[in-house]
């Protein structure tokens, strides 16, 4: 997907010192910085992140985002970010 292929369901990519953890399996993809975006828009729905200790995490903004590696680049779109 980015920098180099993996059969891993997951891999980690360093973009501007902020390091993102990416699934393939998820439904969408989550940051707690809003400054990774190419765009951000505050978010206005009703929705919240259910953590695995049960605690319900705001989503503040949504955006889209591309994260850059030596010869490819991986856009994603409609990211949460969730402080």
């Amino acid at each position: 997907m980015a920098e180099n292929f993996t059969t891993s369901p997951s891999f980690t990519a360093n973009v501007a010192n902020i390091n993102w953890c990416l699934n393939s399996g998820a439904t969408h993809h989550m940051t707690a910085n809003a400054t990774s975006f190419l765009d951000a828009h505050p978010y206005t729905g009703t929705d919240k992140i259910i953590v695995g200790n049960s605690n319900q995490l705001a989503i503040t903004h949504i955006g889209n985002t591309q994260l850059t590696g030596l010869h490819k680049s991986l856009n994603l779109n409609e990211v949460l970010c969730v402080p």
